[in-house]
């Protein structure tokens, strides 16, 4: 069901004959000019906390190295966190990642079709033409191909 899903999301829905079709779009990136970061960290259910343990609960952004494992991922396009966001600017400073795409929204996804790590490039599959949103690209455990 996930990977048509996915399919209908590149090529939208087959309605039956003459039905209009989605044409998706491959773009090349240069791998150091975006950011691939993946979620990470424990989660603990509230239930299983220890009574008056105020840790916190939440998942950690990291960067995530560009691997030739990433093809076929399904990558979600996050919106940059505000300009005014004086944390999220610190941290782009320090080379980290900001916190703050934690409650960001997902302008799309994207499908890594290849990796060239020599060239710096990757090349995905978008559903609409022209520049991402964003340079956050944000690494699931999602795998597509299209065949």
């Amino acid at each position: 069901m996930r990977m048509q899903r996915i399919r209908e999301y590149f090529y939208g829905r087959a309605l039956g004959v003459g039905s209009a079709k989605f044409t998706p779009h491959r773009l090349v990136l240069r791998i150091s000019e975006n950011r691939l970061i993946t979620a990470g960290g424990m989660q603990v259910h509230e239930g299983m906390r220890v009574f008056g343990d105020s840790s916190a609960n939440e998942a950690q952004l990291m960067r995530f190295l560009a691997l030739k494992t990433l093809e076929r991922s399904v990558l979600a396009v996050l919106l940059p966190p505000a300009e005014d966001d004086e944390a999220a600017t610190a941290a782009e400073q320090r080379g980290e990642v900001p916190q703050s795409l934690l409650q960001s929204n997902v302008a799309g996804f994207v499908c890594v079709v290849s990796l060239d790590l020599e060239q710096d490039t990757m090349t995905v599959l978008s559903p609409c033409p022209g520049a991402l949103p964003s340079t956050y690209l944000l690494v699931g455990v999602a795998k597509w191909t299209d065949s």
